[in-house]
């Protein structure tokens, strides 16, 4: 609990300090871009526009899968084009090209393996440096934040 002046000047100066290793971690690494650094050139792409919303949450039902935005939902029955969407509406896209051609399921999969070690190299990263377990845990979310992948990296 922060209870005076300086309390409040340390944790500032933390949160400055963690942006500034943050910083550091991102361009030391080597990052593919979602979703165009996953997309194979001479494909043939539909682009279309995502409903805005405050929030966007994926959701499951029998016949398929639902992404919403906000209030507004799409049903899809394929749920790689369900998981395409909803990370790029993660990453604050609001205009996106999805492959036609349906290479959505290893696009998904490389996507998430790639989140997967991506997490563990931020969180090597992040174990070089002197911090406790909050503050490595808020470097990671910071570096995510960075990426534009809040809420993808919890996955």
């Amino acid at each position: 609990m922060i209870q005076t002046v300086s309390d409040i000047c340390q944790v500032l100066k933390m949160t400055e300090d963690l942006e500034s290793i943050a910083e550091k971690i991102l361009s030391s690494l080597d990052i593919r871009p979602f979703p165009d650094g996953y997309i194979e050139d001479g494909g043939k792409l539909a682009e279309f526009d995502l409903p805005k919303g405050d929030e966007v949450m994926m959701y499951r039902e029998l016949e398929g899968v639902f992404v919403m935005f906000g209030y507004e939902r799409i049903f899809f029955k394929d749920p790689y084009e369900a998981k395409y969407v909803y990370y790029c509406a993660k990453r604050g896209m609001s205009r996106i090209r999805m492959p036609e051609t349906k290479p959505l399921k290893r696009i998904i999969k490389e996507f998430q393996a790639d989140v997967e070690n991506l997490r563990a190299q931020l969180e090597k990263e992040a174990a070089m440096f002197s911090l406790n377990d909050d503050e490595r845990s808020r470097l990671v979310e910071i570096c995510a934040g960075k990426l534009g992948y809040d809420g993808i990296m919890d996955i």
